[in-house]
């Protein structure tokens, strides 16, 4: 029977809930590893606390930690690093699979730069899961890093899905905030809240995991929700993202949807079609890396099939940002409307 290696070189913390399947897949892929590397998984309360017995007994030199109550992915995390015994942290999320290499790789980053209290990743070209929405998802994560494919470069947050951090720097600034429960912006809140203390996050492609992707709709409701939540903490990061959420991806999805939305109109009035042509062409030229990267991997009718998913989460994109927009509105009314009555007592005490 193996056992948890005397002194590991790294950490690798995976949070997860009700995954086995997934954790299953995880492990498999560090199996060659396993033997200089450290692994906490963080069972957030599933509902069946036996649910990774079989995954025990295979790995017995995993550590499997079970939260007591459902705290969400933050909570997970901060368990997984409180618990660990390196410095070294390693974080990713249970549904990928570590590309084979990438240990080795990140020690030799740390190596070569032994200041870096952060490194972040990135996600394959090749899904985990087949199927033409994750293959067009796995493309379109990988373009967004396709200039960075060389050395080190930076960037202005934290990707939960594959990264490493100094076990005591991540403390230091709180870990992450349990407040937010859900896997939605907690990686991008203690991401920029780590960036205002240590500057911006060295980044390398050679960090990399591949990813098991939901379904289109799925993601389609998990971008609207995101965009709503990430809106509250637009003040905490000094402009747009410099991977993912860009200037130049809020740009496409708006033309995007303002593609649609015109070629509607000009079925009544058909001078529009002008304006339709011409958001479109702006829309294409803005994408035009992921477009490319679909036409190398996997022809012209792939392409164009991605093309349309592209449009469909851009209508969720605007939609959210749109709700968020509104909400701020609301707000603000409302803090007027309350400070009204308050500045009329004032003045009026001003007065006496």
């Amino acid at each position: 029977m193996e056992e948890t290696p005397r002194n590991p070189v790294l950490s690798v913390v995976v949070p997860a809930y009700n995954r086995p399947d997934d954790i299953a897949t995880l492990l498999k892929s560090l199996e060659g590893d396993l033997h200089r590397i450290e692994v906490i998984v963080v069972d957030d309360c599933s509902p069946d606390p036996g649910i990774y017995d079989r995954l025990k007994s295979r790995y017995p030199q995993v550590c499997f930690v079970r939260q007591e109550h459902n705290r969400g992915p933050a909570a997970a995390r901060n368990r997984g690093a409180r618990q660990a015994r390196c410095e070294l942290l390693f974080f990713v999320d249970s549904d990928t699979a570590v590309v084979p290499g990438v240990i080795d790789a990140i020690l030799q980053i740390y190596q070569e730069h032994p200041d870096f209290l952060v490194c972040g990743g990135s996600c394959d070209r090749h899904p985990i899961n087949s199927g033409l929405f994750p293959e067009y998802k796995a493309l379109l994560d990988a373009s967004w890093v396709m200039d960075r494919e060389s050395g080190i470069t930076y960037v202005g947050h934290i990707g939960a899905r594959a990264f490493t951090i100094k076990r005591s720097a991540m403390l230091a600034v709180g870990g992450f905030n349990e407040d937010l429960p859900s896997a939605d912006v907690e990686d991008y809140e203690f991401g920029y809240r780590f960036r205002r203390a240590h500057g911006m996050i060295p980044f390398s492609t050679n960090i990399r995991v591949r990813h098991r992707y939901d379904t289109l709709l799925n993601q389609a409701k998990l971008y609207f929700r995101r965009v709503i939540m990430w809106w509250d903490l637009r003040s905490e990061s000094p402009g747009a993202d410099s991977v993912g959420s860009t200037s130049r991806e809020a740009a496409v999805a708006i033309l995007s949807t303002l593609t649609c939305l015109t070629a509607v109109l000009a079925l009544w009035h058909p001078p529009v079609w002008t304006l339709a042509l011409l958001c479109g062409l702006a829309a294409v030229g803005l994408n035009h890396r992921f477009l490319r990267l679909c036409l190398q991997e996997r022809g012209i009718a792939f392409a164009v099939v991605a093309l349309a998913m592209h449009t469909f989460l851009s209508w969720f994109i605007c939609a959210g940002a749109t709700v968020a927009l509104l909400r701020s509105g609301f707000r603000w009314l409302g803090s007027l409307t309350r400070s009204a009555p308050r500045q009329r007592a004032a003045e009026a005490g001003d007065v006496f």
